[in-house]
């Protein structure tokens, strides 16, 4: 995540240096044209949701025949070398707000992206005032991930102004404004008072997971203790907003009438507290917390039921992830995605936030119930990558050049 200095100098730039005219550059008579190249900018290549969504982006945007570039604050994290092996990345060499500026001023003008994909803030906003004071012709969309007022309430009253202020003054100047989500689109526009038809609401692309031999005894084997009963999977950073210590209560009071398990793939800085909290209930041999894993494919194909705990989403990717391989959900009701993504519950079971009981009480009606496993996973082929990918590159280059993206995405299969 991005250090954001809240001083008068996070932002080094006045007004009239923002509405400067671009100088024209030889990307320009480009125009209408593939093969452009787009940079995509991100605090790090780290293994969160919002750099997963970037990374198959930017696969889409290749495959469309385009030259695609990384520029990071640093280049490390767990998807470094997946970027590093397909595309070039080039390293700010810092995370901090302000120092961030004139390093990607200089890397726009070295390497002339004809358009800049920025995601997460303050980031998005560094990004477009760079853009403006490189003097080039390079096109930004920003994109946004989370719930910024609520990632950011508990920061303090100086942190709240800047960013409502550094929205309100940059957003209005992009090239295009993304959010993953309905519920995203109206946090950015009140937070910046800017108008929704500014926003763009594209949902995140999901890479359907490879599946291998779906139900194999000798799989389950190697991802999940034999000697418990049913399969339960989550998904995530070990942070607060993703309550996965509610979900551990939660399970044990499962435990008490269903033999089953919990695996939570991800990690962080409450892994401690959690494994503390399995223990307190008594669950401790049955919560498994192996760490981040790159290949899920083996843990969604293999579970009996999916469990999003979250107290806020900025979208669920692992929703999506879950639809896809036709696993029964359960997810709190939280502001924002699930309701989107499971179409008001028609694909899965929505339950209160906060609530272990009524968490408790619905893990077992699905557990117990037949989903209907190729509905699921038609609705996740909503969100293909090809999909958002074409409606990216629309925004990037304020033209029809989707054309040279394969869409014949066929809903049915």
């Amino acid at each position: 995540m991005i250090e954001t200095d809240l001083t008068v100098h996070a932002f080094e730039f006045t007004e009239e240096a923002l509405l400067t005219s671009r100088a024209p550059t030889e990307a320009a008579s480009k125009s209408g044209s593939i093969g452009r190249t787009i940079a995509i900018a991100l605090p790090c290549p780290a293994g969160g949701g919002a750099e997963r969504v970037m990374l198959d982006l930017a696969v889409e945007f290749q495959r469309a025949g385009h030259r695609v570039l990384f520029f990071v604050g640093i280049d490390e994290g767990e998807f470094r070398e997946e970027v590093k092996s397909q595309f070039e990345m080039i390293s700010l060499g810092t995370t901090q707000g302000r120092k961030m500026l004139l390093p990607l001023v200089r890397a726009i003008q070295k390497h002339r992206p004809d358009a800049i994909l920025a995601g997460l803030w303050p980031l998005t906003a560094i990004s477009i005032v760079a853009a403006k004071l490189s003097r080039t012709n390079c096109r930004v969309v920003v994109s946004d991930h989370n719930l910024l007022s609520i990632q950011y309430r508990d920061w303090g009253l100086l942190h709240r102004v800047f960013l409502r202020l550094s929205i309100a003054m940059t957003y209005r100047l992009a090239d295009g404004c993304v959010g993953v989500s309905k519920g995203v689109v109206d946090d950015i526009s009140r937070l910046g008072n800017l108008p929704n038809c500014q926003m763009t609401m594209i949902h995140n692309p999901i890479r359907s997971p490879v599946l291998i031999q779906p139900g194999s005894p000798k799989l389950i084997g190697l991802v999940w203790d034999d000697r418990f009963g049913k399969r339960i999977l989550a998904v995530g950073s070990f942070k607060k907003v993703k309550n996965f210590s509610m979900l551990i209560e939660a399970f044990a009071l499962l435990c008490d009438r269903v033999n089953a398990q919990l695996t939570i793939l991800g990690d962080g800085t409450l892994r401690k507290e959690l494994e503390q909290t399995a223990r307190e209930c008594g669950v401790h041999k049955r919560v498994h917390m192996p760490g981040f894993q790159t290949d899920l494919a083996p843990y969604y194909q293999t579970a009996d039921l999916f469990v999003l705990s979250s107290d806020n989403e900025g979208f669920g990717n692992v929703l999506v992830e879950a639809l896809a391989c036709g696993v029964p959900i359960v997810a709190t009701d939280c502001p924002t995605g699930p309701r989107e993504i499971l179409e008001n519950g028609q694909f899965g079971k929505l339950v209160p936030v906060g609530d272990a009981v009524t968490l408790s009480s619905a893990m077992e009606r699905e557990l117990d119930n037949h989903s209907d496993c190729e509905s699921l996973i038609r609705r996740a082929a909503e969100f293909k990558p090809e999909v958002a990918a074409t409606k990216y590159l629309n925004l990037l280059f304020n033209s029809a050049v989707s054309s040279t993206i394969a869409t014949s995405v066929d809903i049915a299969k």
